[in-house]
C-alpha cells in the first residue's frame, strides 16, 4: 500500500476530499477502525492532517490515521449536550467577514463568532466589505469598539479593490 499525508478539504456522505502533500486531491473513505472511535477529539474535521493509503489495486483511497491537531475551532454541542462540535482543525486564525450594507451587518452574530474564536484561543480579525456603499468614517466609528477591544478591523471593497493588499499582508 502507498502511504501519503494530506489535509482534509471537505466531506459529505462519508466521502472525504483530501489534498495530498504532493498536490493532488483524492476522494477517500474513513477506515473502519477510525469510524468506530466515538471520542469527539478523534472525529475527522475539515483541516485535519491525515495519512492516506491506497489499496493494492491503486484504485481506492482510505484515511488510515488522523494526525495530532495543533488547534481547533469548536462550538458547544447544540441542546443540553455537554460536548463540543469541531467545526475545523488546525486553524491559524479566524477571519469574520461581513458586508457594510446589503445586507446590514449583524452585530450579535459577529459577537458570537468572536466569542467562539476566543473560547478556542484563536486570534480573530474582522473584515467589513462593501465599504463603497457606506460612509467610511461612519463605519469606522461603528466598529471602533472592536478596535478598542484589540481586534484588527479591515474595511474593504472587493468591487473597488480597496484594502485588499493590507488584508492580504496580514
Amino acid at each position: 500500500m502507498t502511504r501519503n499525508e494530506g489535509v482534509v478539504l471537505k466531506g459529505t456522505g462519508g466521502v472525504w476530499h483530501v489534498r495530498a502533500d504532493s498536490g493532488e486531491t483524492h476522494e477517500a473513505s474513513l477506515r473502519g477502525r477510525l469510524k468506530q472511535e466515538r471520542k469527539e477529539d478523534r472525529k475527522l474535521a475539515v483541516g485535519d492532517r491525515v495519512v492516506l493509503e491506497i489499496d493494492e489495486r491503486g484504485v481506492h483511497w482510505a484515511i488510515a490515521e488522523i494526525l495530532p491537531r495543533h488547534s481547533k475551532l469548536a462550538r458547544r454541542e447544540p441542546g443540553a449536550g455537554q460536548g463540543e462540535r469541531i467545526v475545523a482543525a488546525n486553524v491559524d486564525q479566524v477571519v469574520v467577514v461581513f458586508s457594510a450594507a446589503k445586507p446590514e451587518p449583524h452585530r450579535r452574530m459577529l459577537d458570537r463568532f468572536l466569542v467562539i474564536a476566543e473560547g478556542n484561543s484563536l486570534q480573530s480579525r474582522i473584515v467589513i466589505n462593501k465599504i463603497e456603499l457606506v460612509d467610511k468614517a461612519e463605519t469606522e466609528r461603528a466598529f471602533s469598539d472592536y478596535v478598542a477591544a484589540g481586534y484588527p478591523v479591515h474595511l474593504t471593497s472587493v468591487k473597488q479593490r480597496v484594502g485588499l493588499d493590507e488584508l492580504h499582508d496580514q
